[in-house]
This record gives structure tokens, sequence and C-alpha cells, in this order.
């Protein structure tokens, strides 16, 4: 994906591939960060719940699907703590554990992955067909 003047381009097909339609949305990384709420443990505010503990054993696309959507289910305690899309994270504002996991896995990896060529991304209306669908991109790196 890229940004120009808080824009980003999307690519939409109709499965023909010389037919590809482009769209412009607006997007504004920190407006799209403030939709989600810090939690506060521990004397602080942090990107993560308290309780919150990064899945062990995941794959590369689920691994995608939490870089694109987060974890919108959440709870703590039975009470709804939703989790931001990980590709909104800030670092500085992980708990030191998470923070290092985050750093030397999802960051690592998923950062690359936004990083192919054709990848052109929404940030709205993620649904599983539309985030699979970035997934193969992302994942051929073309």
């Amino acid at each position: 994906f890229f940004f120009n003047n808080n824009q980003m381009a999307i690519d939409f097909s109709n499965g023909d591939e010389d037919d590809p339609e482009e769209v412009i949305v607006e997007q504004d990384a920190e407006a799209e960060r403030a939709k989600y709420q810090r939690h506060a443990h521990g004397g602080q505010f942090w990107d993560t719940p308290k309780d919150f503990q990064f899945p062990a054993g995941v794959k590369l696309r689920s691994g995608w699907e939490l870089w694109m959507a987060g974890v919108p289910s959440h709870t703590t305690k039975g009470t709804a703590t939703p989790v931001r899309p990980f590709r909104l994270f800030d670092v500085k504002l992980l708990p030191p554990k998470l923070r290092q996991t985050f750093k030397l896995t999802y960051q690592r990896i998923y950062e690359l992955m936004s990083e192919a060529p054709t990848l052109n991304f929404r940030t709205t209306d993620l649904n599983p067909d539309y985030i699979g669908k970035t997934h193969d991109v992302a994942s051929k790196g073309r």
C-alpha cells in the first residue's frame, strides 16, 4: 500500500486481470488509531488490555488477519476489550514483553508483506474474503 496526501489507492477488479479499477479512499492513520481505546493498567495506557497475549503457533494467514483486523472479540472478565489491528500498534505503547514479541515476529513479517508493490488495501469493511485476497497478494510479494 502507499500513502499520498492522506489518500490510499485501492485496486479492484471484476476478475479480468486486464480491467483493474482504481478507487481512492481517504486515509488518516491517526484517525484510524483513534477509533480504538487505550487500556489502562500498571499506571500507564497501553494498546493492549492487561490480560492480552499474542496467540501461540499462528500461521501466516491467521497472523495476517490479526495484522489487518486485530481481535475485535477480545474480552476481559466478560467485558469487551477489543484489540486494535496489529498494524496500528504503537510499539512504545505495548508492554515490554509484548513489545519484544511484536517486534521480532508480527512487525518484521507483516510490515514486509505490507510493502508488496501491488498491495493496496482499504481500512474499512475488512471482511474475511477481502482480507484473504490481500493476504494472497502480500504473501506472493508481487
